[in-house]
C-alpha cells in the first residue's frame, strides 16, 4: 500500500513497468536494416524475459517516454525510403 503514495493506481504502475521494459528495447546499428533488426531482436528478448509483457502492451496505448522513443525509431529508420501510396491516385 505504501507504493500507492507515489503511484495513483495499479494501471499507472503497470504502465510504468511496461515503459521500463520499452527502455530495454533500444535500437542499435547503422542503417535501417540493422536498426529494425535490433528492434525486433530486443523486443523478442524482452518478451521472453518479461512473461506478462505481451498481455500488457495490447491493452492500453503506450505513451511513456521509452515507448514513444522506441516507436519513433521505426519511422526514423525508414526515413528516405520512397514508399508508394496505399491508395492509387485515381481512386481518391
Amino acid at each position: 500500500m505504501r507504493l500507492y503514495g507515489y503511484i495513483a493506481s495499479k494501471d499507472e504502475l503497470l504502465d510504468l513497468m511496461v515503459d521500463a521494459v520499452h527502455g530495454e528495447m533500444r535500437p542499435a546499428g547503422d542503417g535501417r536494416r540493422a536498426v529494425l533488426t535490433s528492434l525486433a531482436d530486443t523486443t523478442r528478448h524482452a518478451v521472453h524475459r518479461h512473461e506478462r509483457l505481451a498481455d500488457l502492451i495490447g491493452g492500453r496505448p503506450q505513451l511513456g517516454p521509452h515507448a514513444l522513443a522506441r516507436g519513433e525509431a521505426v519511422p526514423a529508420a525508414m526515413d528516405g525510403i520512397d514508399v508508394a501510396p496505399l491508395i492509387p491516385p485515381d481512386c481518391g
